[in-house]
């Protein structure tokens, strides 16, 4: 189990690559989350350049979890016990199905909702960039987002006990606008 690093030090939860773009997006992050930092790696090929990019967001303080092996998904826990977040990035949306079947068979009385658009600041609708959400009922409920931006996919789904849900819905209105997308430099 790891705990979450509080302020947004870098060589937190998840770093392992260095030197970020220099467009780099800025930090968007209350003090009172925590950092998550999952990295994306690709070996480029005759079809496909090299990626190496981190997703930064926060999440509400006090949520502990496991950071995958890869580095592309944490999966944390409510502090209370009210319920888990998974946290996933991709390059392909064939990358996720894996995620959502997990989340399908660990939560089979939830069920989304149709799409909605979500509106979030750094969000750019004319570079084909956007962030949908999808309202999750049942016996438990919560919500799935997926944040489209820098040719990178977001999801953050997070499914609780329904009477923890208007607080956790609070918290996760600060998370979203947190995300951050940046390439940078492979380890030497």
């Amino acid at each position: 189990m790891v705990t979450l690093g509080s302020g947004f030090e870098e060589g937190g939860v998840g770093s392992a690559l260095a030197a970020p773009d220099p467009g780099a997006e800025p930090d968007r992050r209350p003090s009172e989350l925590a950092l998550v930092q999952l990295v994306i790696s690709r070996a480029g090929s005759a079809e496909t350049m090299a990626v190496n990019r981190v997703v930064k967001l926060g999440v509400p303080q006090g949520w502990t979890g496991e950071l995958e092996s890869q580095g592309r998904a944490a999966r944390l826990y409510g502090p209370e016990g009210e319920g888990q977040m998974l946290i996933a990035a991709a390059l392909h949306p064939s990358e996720l199905g894996y995620y959502l079947n997990e989340l399908k068979k660990k939560h089979p009385s939830a069920a989304p909702s149709p799409p909605e658009l979500l509106k979030l600041p750094g969000i750019r609708p004319s570079m084909g960039e956007r962030a949908t959400r999808f309202a999750i009922t049942g016996r438990e409920v919560g919500e799935m987002v997926l944040i489209e931006k820098r040719d990178t996919i977001v999801l953050i789904v997070t499914v609780v006990d329904p009477n923890a849900w208007s607080r956790v819905r609070r918290e996760l209105a600060k998370t979203y606008p947190t995300v951050t997308i940046n390439d940078v430099r492979p380890p030497r």
